[in-house]
């Protein structure tokens, strides 16, 4: 981040240390959230200071809407900017890249390990008949948004990583699956974060845990649950949920509880 930025979390004090009795203190707030990014507010020297000063003012409701608001924002930016933003583009990237992906050789080995199995997931399932190899990639558009303009796939990648839940609305027959599948190549390119695509319509007629079915999966055989844990506490992996629309209920309820348990996974779903 820039130097004259300073990280404030939303429900604790300044730079993520736990401290009982501080501003916004939550003492209901497990450690690890209160320490997770997706706690933390990024701040100039000033604004934070205020902040910490005046918590009644500055509620948690407040902060929660500043950050929404800006990573609202922030994915208008990279999915639908122009050249004029490129320079901002590139500085969004590498900070994105030096928060979450530090020098760790361990990390960096169980990353490339649940890459590589992700990237042969995928290969099967692009010899499904639902892929086609030439197929164009759909124009994009931000829903509600008429002023910003349309985007590929390719774009979300990186947008993504501000945005912990992104939705694919778009009649049957469409290409969502393909979409889908062309957003996972895109990130395995970007070897930033790991796509792990999931069809709903499969998962939801079992009784196995979402990412417990992963592990049935022959190119998952030697990843472990804790290879998996790894890459979420950095935010390192794109859950890719294919078919939210054809759930039940009840199987929408099970999903949303599989999906927010790896803590700092993100999501993309597509959708009728």
């Amino acid at each position: 981040m820039r130097d004259d930025f300073t990280k404030r979390t939303i429900t604790e004090i300044a730079k993520g240390v736990a401290s009982a009795g501080g501003p916004h203190y939550n003492a209901a707030q497990t450690l690890e959230a209160r320490r997770s990014k997706e706690n933390g507010l990024w701040l100039c020297q000033n604004c934070g200071r205020l902040v910490d000063a005046d918590p009644e003012k500055f509620t948690v409701d407040q902060l929660t809407r500043w950050k929404s608001d800006a990573q609202t924002r922030a994915f208008r930016e990279l999915v639908a900017s122009g050249a004029a933003l490129a320079e901002e583009l590139a500085r969004v990237e590498a900070t994105i890249a030096g928060d979450d992906r530090p020098h760790d050789a361990e990390f960096d080995t169980v990353f490339e390990k649940v890459r590589a199995a992700a990237a042969t997931d995928l290969v099967t399932y692009r010899r499904g008949p639902m892929w086609s190899g030439d197929a164009i990639e759909l124009t994009l558009r931000i829903d509600g948004d008429n002023e910003a303009p349309s985007f590929s796939i390719s774009k979300l990648p990186l947008a993504v990583e501000v945005a912990p839940e992104v939705t694919i609305v778009a009649p049957p027959g469409t290409g969502k699956t393909t979409t889908l599948l062309q957003l996972a190549g895109h990130a395995l390119n970007a070897n930033s974060i790991v796509p792990l695509y999931f069809r709903l319509g499969d998962w939801s007629a079992g009784s196995t845990g979402l990412l417990a079915s992963l592990y049935q999966r022959s190119a998952f055989k030697a990843i472990s649950a804790g290879d998996i844990s790894a890459l979420a506490e950095r935010g390192r992996l794109l859950l890719l949920l294919d078919g939210w629309n054809e759930l039940t209920p009840d199987a929408h309820k099970r999903l949303r509880v599989e999906a927010r348990r790896p803590d700092r996974c993100h999501n993309a779903a597509a959708s009728a």
